[in-house]
């Protein structure tokens, strides 16, 4: 748990990002294969759990992308609002000039 909130506090579109774009991905290679059969194999797939299944998939990856912006959106907000930096600077260093 907190690895989990230190990896993904400061950018939660990156986890709700990568889940969505899997699940989207999946939705559509399930809802291609069904456009297939439909319309070049010519089955009905009006009674099968795949077509369930790809559009679940779909609307879960559109949700998880619009979840991932949303709350990158409020981290962002938080930080600001309380003049913080999202990271913190472990150490400066100065650049010397060579003279020639």
């Amino acid at each position: 748990m907190i690895i989990f909130l230190r990896k993904y506090l400061q950018r939660p579109v990156h986890l709700f990002g990568n889940a969505g774009l899997i699940a989207l991905s999946l939705g559509s290679l399930v809802m291609l294969w069904l456009l297939v059969v439909k319309y070049i194999l010519g089955e009905d797939i009006g009674s099968r759990p795949l077509l369930i299944i790809g559009v679940m998939l779909l609307l879960a990856g559109i949700q998880l992308i619009s979840v991932g912006i949303v709350a990158d959106l409020l981290m962002k907000t938080y930080y600001e609002s309380q003049h913080k930096r999202p990271y913190a600077i472990r150490k400066i260093t100065e650049i010397k000039k060579r003279v020639a």
